[in-house]
C-alpha cells in the first residue's frame, strides 16, 4: 500500500476494519481526528478523547500549548511539543498499557519527554522518555517496551533512530501511580520543563492486553500513519494486511 493511502478513511471498509474502540481504552487521542483537536492561534489548547469518554489533555497557558502540524506522517495531522510545550489532565485515570505514535525533534531527547505519564514525580506510569538519551527514564521505567511490535530492553538507551516515527509500546510498571491522579504529554510534569516529541495518537488501556490485543493495535496503527505496515517485523500478523473485525 503506498504512502498516501489511509485505509482508516475509506468508507467501504469503515465496517471491516478492526479498530482500538473494541478494548474501550481509557486515553485514546488521535491527532488525525480533528473534531477532538482544538487549535487556536497560539496552539493546540484541547486535546479529547476519541470516543468521548471525558478525558481531554488541555493547556490555557499559550506558551505551553503545543503546535499542531498538518500533514505531519502520511498526510495526517501531528502534535508538536518541542520545546517546553504540555497538555494535561487533572483528574484520575487508569492506565496498565500504552502505545503511542511518536518521533522526536532531536537525535536524544530534550529534558524529559511524557507520551503519556503522571502529572508530578510522586508517581509514574512508565511513559517517560530520558534527558538527553534515547530510552526511557529509570524513575520509573516501563516494565515491558515494545517497537514496531518488537520486545526491546527496558533501558535509557537502546532506541538509536528516534527523530523516524516509531510506534512504542509499554507495560505500566506496578511500582506505583496507577489510578494516576493526572497524566501529562510532553513536557513532563507542572514544575519542570520538557517536551521535544510530536505525538500522532495515544492509546492507553486499564489493563494489560494479550499478545493478540497488542498486536491488532500495533496493526492498525501501522497501517494507519504510514499506509502500509512495513514498520513492524516480518513475523508480525499484520505485516500484509491491517487487523479486521474478529481478528
Amino acid at each position: 500500500m503506498p504512502r498516501g493511502v489511509n485505509l482508516y478513511d475509506e468508507a467501504n471498509l469503515q465496517q471491516r476494519l478492526w479498530t482500538p474502540a473494541v478494548l474501550i481504552p481509557s486515553v485514546w487521542l488521535d491527532a488525525s481526528d480533528l473534531s477532538t483537536v482544538t487549535i487556536t492561534s497560539t496552539g493546540v489548547s484541547e486535546w479529547r478523547h476519541k470516543t468521548g469518554n471525558g478525558v481531554a489533555v488541555t493547556n490555557a497557558t499559550t506558551t505551553k500549548q503545543p503546535a499542531y502540524v498538518a500533514s505531519a506522517l502520511n498526510e495526517l495531522g501531528g502534535i508538536d511539543f518541542y520545546a517546553d510545550k504540555a497538555l494535561r489532565y487533572s483528574a484520575s485515570v487508569t492506565v496498565r498499557f500504552a502505545c503511542v505514535v511518536t518521533k522526536s525533534r532531536l537525535s536524544t531527547w530534550y529534558s524529559f519527554h511524557a507520551h503519556l505519564d503522571n502529572t508530578n514525580g510522586s508517581s509514574r506510569i512508565g511513559g517517560l522518555r530520558s534527558a538527553g538519551n534515547t530510552g526511557f527514564h529509570t524513575d520509573t521505567s516501563p516494565g515491558a517496551v515494545w517497537e514496531d511490535g518488537i520486545s526491546k530492553t527496558v533501558s535509557t538507551s537502546g532506541f538509536s533512530t528516534i527523530t523516524n516515527p516509531h510506534i512504542i509500546g509499554w507495560n505500566v510498571p506496578g511500582a506505583r501511580g496507577n489510578p494516576a491522579s493526572g497524566v501529562t504529554i510532553g513536557n513532563y510534569d507542572t514544575g519542570n520543563n520538557g517536551g521535544s516529541g510530536v505525538e500522532f495518537e495515544t492509546i492507553a488501556l486499564p489493563y494489560v492486553p494479550s499478545t493478540a490485543q497488542r498486536q491488532a493495535i500495533e496493526g492498525y496503527l501501522a497501517w494507519k500513519w504510514w499506509g502500509a505496515a512495513n514498520t513492524l517485523s516480518a513475523d508480525h500478523p499484520f505485516l500484509n494486511r491491517p487487523p479486521m473485525i474478529g481478528d
